[in-house]
């Protein structure tokens, strides 16, 4: 329960009234999973509401594809990591999303790749998405089991390797 990030953008809510504590240390603005919630967003209202966050470093989640609500925060990160499968159709479609922030000229972070496997070559997925890979998170059955219970992989599977991956990822992106 409680406001979402969907409250915040319809102007319904403030984002401290929507965070949550999260693991770690963290502070969470869940986005609602009711559609009626996505009509009332106006994600013209994204750059306000990170403005009136206190936080040092702002992760925002968003989907592929050219909705305002996926391209709206393109335009207004600092920078973008791309987060992709090494599937073929998965990086077409982050590769537009690449295309989509340089038209905005947010830099680009760099990608993660999730879901690898041995065969997993990154040296072409590098290639493929026209910049460095910050991150490789291995296909691990703890991330499916920790989204059906509804619990932060870091809390379901603290000893996982994708849990490891995601620690070192963290590390790299904060230089912590």
């Amino acid at each position: 329960g409680g406001p979402t990030v969907n409250d915040v953008l319809a102007g319904r809510a403030t984002a401290t009234d929507a965070l949550r504590d999260g693991p770690d240390g963290l502070s969470v603005l869940p986005a609602s999973d009711d559609l009626d919630d996505f009509g009332v967003a106006n994600p013209s209202n994204l750059a306000t509401l990170l403005g009136d966050l206190d936080a040092d470093i702002v992760l925002v989640d968003t989907s592929a594809g050219l909705s305002h609500d996926s391209v709206e925060p393109l335009r207004v990160a600092d920078e973008v990591l791309l987060v992709s499968t090494p599937e073929r159709g998965a990086l077409g479609d982050t590769a537009k999303t690449r295309d989509v922030a340089g038209r905005f000229e947010t830099p680009m972070a760099g990608a993660v790749v999730t879901r690898t496997t041995a065969e997993t070559n990154l040296d072409a997925v590098a290639d493929r998405l026209g910049g460095p890979i910050r991150g490789s998170i291995p296909d691990d059955p703890a991330v499916s089991a920790a989204a059906e219970a509804g619990e932060p992989l870091v809390v379901a599977a603290p000893d996982a390797p994708a849990t490891d991956a995601y620690r070192q990822l963290a590390a790299d992106l904060t230089g912590d």
